[in-house]
């Protein structure tokens, strides 16, 4: 619910929330969401793509759960408001000190004088929600 997410987004910036970090393996994240949305993106007759670049780490130090969270809110929406097309979601290294989690869909989207693709990029040994180590 929207109470709820802001309910803990407050939490968050309070420093209320309880974060476990530990090692995430990037290509398991893709194949779950992978497992996850390939059937709901085939019902409407859409394509979703989950892929973690060679140039991505094998693993980074965050908390799995919210991770997995966020990624899959940002996933679920795209494929509500996709009509045709694909869903994608990108996992790379931005630069030697980031990892970039890309969503991109052929939607309706935003108008492209303000268009843009959403992305989380994360400093390699940060946590998702959390403050740094």
């Amino acid at each position: 619910s929207q109470y709820g997410g802001d309910r803990e987004h407050k939490q968050i910036e309070a420093g209320q929330v309880e974060v476990s970090v530990e090692p995430v393996m990037l290509a398991r994240v893709a194949d779950g969401l992978r497992q996850t949305f390939e059937q709901m993106a085939a019902q409407k007759k859409l394509r979703f793509v989950a892929t973690v670049e060679a140039t991505a780490p094998a693993s980074i130090a965050s908390d799995p759960q919210r991770l997995a969270q966020i990624l899959r809110n940002l996933i679920a929406n795209a494929l509500k408001f996709t009509e045709k097309g694909e869903v994608s979601l990108r996992v790379f290294a931005a630069d030697d000190d980031h990892v970039s989690f890309a969503v991109r869909d052929t939607g309706v989207g935003i108008d492209n004088a303000v268009g843009f693709i959403l992305a989380v990029e994360l400093p390699v040994g940060s946590v998702v929600c959390g403050r740094m180590l």
